[in-house]
């Protein structure tokens, strides 16, 4: 079955309109990719995302964040965070760096997605022994990404290349497969599962990249059961992460901890200033806008009474119940001897409460 699917693969290639229906494959993908990541404005979370990663930039040093990426991994392997997330494909540092204007971080999403694709490229090549094949998958991934952009129907909401950052370890894994059926070496095995357990420690998508794995071993090795013990250490990989995952999640939902992203960020990148200019608000030298105003609101949980000193209860009038609203708008349909009767009945109801 295997030399069946190579040749196949070889008559697909060898045909005339192959390569013109690849080419114009890569065309359409490439157009519409690039119109997505060049020309859509951004959306989604790569809005909020950005302007953090533009605060983290001007307040902190590189040795700052090198140290919060190493104690957000280290939080995460014991345990200590709601999400079992704690990789990505880049150093938090130079993820900041690329991500710090738009320009740069429009051109560090098309790069990744080359690098995915011409990883892809070489493994569909490898795996099928056919060159052509590999460049159709290299041609076919851009379109792919472009789809799912469109298919978000946000702008721009590429999550920060998250579906590159998580594909390009489990592609990785997959060469890893390949050499591990070719020469049956444990160090291929080992580093097949750890970058299994790294895509799967990127995001939740991890988890359908890793099955495909298991297409492929059945590719490379039609048996059965063959194919499982060929693909049993990027299951162990996959596994390992399910479990700190599920871990991490039924740990802190125990605790009452909410389950879901929660970026912390100061009043001042909130307001999209520095701390220098924010203090100047605190301090009443600069005067807030209602925007403004309202978005520190929104942040401390509190009412703009509240923070412009008109109250001294955070939350404000609590909301009147359905029958509060009724009762009221009887009330103010009363005439002034209707109204006093209402008062005075009011009265001796909470008089005779409280005796009793």
């Amino acid at each position: 079955e295997q030399i069946k699917l190579r040749d196949t693969a070889r008559k697909i290639s060898a045909s005339r309109w192959f390569w013109r229906a690849l080419l114009a494959v890569a065309l359409v993908a490439a157009v519409g990719y690039l119109k997505v990541t060049l020309l859509a404005p951004l959306g989604g979370d790569d809005q909020y995302g950005n302007l953090s990663v533009y605060y983290k930039l001007t307040t902190q040093g590189a040795w700052d964040v090198w140290m919060q990426e190493l104690q957000g991994i280290w939080q995460a392997l014991t345990l200590n965070d709601s999400r079992f997330f704690p990789f990505n494909s880049l150093p938090a540092p130079i993820r900041y760096w690329l991500r710090g204007n738009i320009s740069s971080y429009r051109l560090y999403i098309i790069g990744h997605t080359l690098v995915d694709a011409a990883v892809l490229g070489l493994l569909v090549s490898k795996a099928t022994g056919r060159k052509a094949l590999g460049g159709a998958a290299f041609a076919l991934l851009p379109l792919m990404l472009c789809l799912f952009d469109y298919y978000q129907n946000n702008g721009m909401y590429s999550y920060a290349a998250l579906p590159q950052a998580v594909l390009l370890p489990a592609l990785l894994a997959g060469l890893c497969m390949v050499a591990l059926h070719k020469s049956m070496h444990v160090r291929w095995a080992v580093l097949g599962g750890l970058l299994t357990f790294w895509s799967c420690g990127t995001y939740e998508m991890g988890y359908t990249y890793i099955f495909m794995l298991g297409v492929l071993a059945l590719l490379l090795e039609p048996r059965f059961w063959r194919a499982v013990c060929l693909g049993l250490p990027f299951l162990v990989g996959e596994l390992a992460a399910l479990f700190f995952y599920i871990m991490s999640s039924r740990l802190h939902a125990s605790q009452g901890v909410y389950e879901g992203v929660q970026v912390a960020m100061e009043p001042a990148a909130v307001l999209r200033t520095s701390r220098e200019a924010y203090s100047m608000y605190e301090n009443g030298k600069r005067q807030l806008s209602c925007q403004a105003l309202a978005q520190l609101a929104q942040y401390y949980g509190v009412t703009t009474d509240y923070l412009l000193g008109l109250t001294n209860d955070p939350e404000g009038a609590p909301r009147l119940t359905p029958d509060e609203e009724t009762l009221l708008e009887h009330f103010r349909e009363c005439d002034k001897r209707g109204k006093r009767t209402v008062l005075q009945a009011a009265i001796q109801q909470q008089k005779e409460s409280e005796i009793h």
